[in-house]
């Protein structure tokens, strides 16, 4: 684990150029801040460190068999496995251990010759846990930004210790998103004819429980009900202990395409693999890919697992049963079932925005204002 977001070099050097061109600092100078920042004694060992880093990564690539012509790890697998050893982010840690990483970078900032109106800026626009994009800062007045001339003289006399930090699980991670209000993908789920859906009275991970569990379909239900002599009824019927109930998480996470890289779907699979051999992670939103033949379209809403491994899952008017829905996931290398799956609407999407509540931390937000963009001739081949 290294102290820092960015863990290529050329990411290094890319933030290095922008706080050059807002300081008016030599390159060097810019390495020596973030190195000290990250707890580096001075830029020559956070550069090897990160050489280090890239060369086991590309080690690890080349044991996997992925080729230069094929797609670049598509599932994030290896990314995941790998670099989650060494990079460390913002989401990750304690808002006290972000406190003290700041209280950290004022220190260096000081001992450098900048003032403390400065580091404030700094914090925002250059933090070294941040993911934001540097060359979106804006500029500073250079009165406003070194109290004396830069100073050269090391931060650290010797190599530093990084201080103890807590990291946040993916719930906690959870926790501090906005909640989500399984209520729109609940009528998707009813409009699909399944029955037995346990709904969470409150928005998604109130206690990190599946916002709702998926039971039989209506016709199993009745044919359940007529097995046993007594009449269906949706809202007397309970299937726990008779069915096995899939359960339905619904999360504040978004995946905009089946080859986007998400840590924290990645770290919520491996979570989720050890409570249930069948589980379904729904994004915050449903996502439209246009198909092959740029007349169709496919809805993905998130993702099931099926007992060996993750897949993604569209939904359609016929994704009627449980098999269906697993027959119809694909995994993220790839394609999905256009010919099967494709259609010329979506009124799945429709039925969801129209019962979807926005998380009131938006507010005020309609469900319009999340209508998902197309994605047009997605096609690895």
């Amino acid at each position: 684990m290294i102290n820092s977001s960015l863990i290529h070099i050329d990411e290094i050097f890319t933030w290095a150029d922008d706080f050059t061109k807002v300081t008016g600092l030599t390159t060097y100078a810019a390495l020596q801040v973030y190195a000290e920042c990250a707890y580096f004694q001075d830029p020559n060992s956070l550069l090897e460190r990160l050489i280090n880093i890239e060369a086991e990564y590309k080690q690890q690539l080349g044991d996997s068999g992925i080729t230069a012509q094929e797609d670049f790890d598509i599932d994030g697998e290896i990314f995941s496995e790998h670099f989650g050893k060494y990079q460390l982010t913002l989401g990750c840690i304690s808002d006290e251990a972000a406190g003290e990483f700041a209280e950290h970078y004022q220190k260096v900032l000081a001992h450098h010759g900048f003032n403390k109106q400065f580091s404030v800026y700094f914090v925002e626009h250059f933090h070294p846990l941040s993911e934001c994009i540097t060359s979106n800062a804006p500029p500073v007045d250079k009165k406003f930004m070194f109290r004396s001339p830069y100073s050269y003289e090391p931060f650290f006399t010797e190599p530093p210790e990084a201080p103890v930090y807590r990291w946040h699980t993916i719930f906690e991670r959870l926790e501090r998103q906005p909640d989500i209000d399984p209520a729109g993908w609940v009528a998707v789920f009813t409009q699909l004819g399944y029955a037995g859906i346990e709904a969470n009275p409150h928005p998604s991970w109130p206690d990190y429980e599946p916002s709702f569990y998926l039971g039989p379909t209506v016709t199993e239900a009745k044919q359940f009900c007529e097995d046993h002599g007594f009449e269906y009824d949706e809202d007397d019927v309970d299937f726990w202990g008779t069915h096995e109930l899939t359960p339905v998480y619904v999360t504040p996470i978004t995946v905009t395409e089946p080859n986007i890289f998400s840590f924290d779907m990645i770290e919520l699979r491996i979570e989720l693999e050890k409570v249930s051999d069948t589980a379904i992670v729904l994004y915050s939103s449903p996502y439209i890919l246009r198909a092959p033949d740029s007349k169709s379209f496919i809805s993905i809403w998130g993702e099931i697992y099926d007992g060996e491994t993750w897949k993604i899952m569209p939904l359609h008017a016929n994704s009627s049963s449980l098999q269906t829905i697993l027959d119809n996931a694909f995994d993220s290398s790839s394609e999905p079932d256009w010919q099967n799956v494709s259609t010329i609407d979506q009124p799945l999407v429709d039925l969801w925005q129209k019962h979807h509540m926005p998380p009131k931390e938006l507010a005020p937000i309609s469900n319009s204002s999340e209508v998902i963009g197309f994605k047009p001739n997605h096609s690895r081949h």
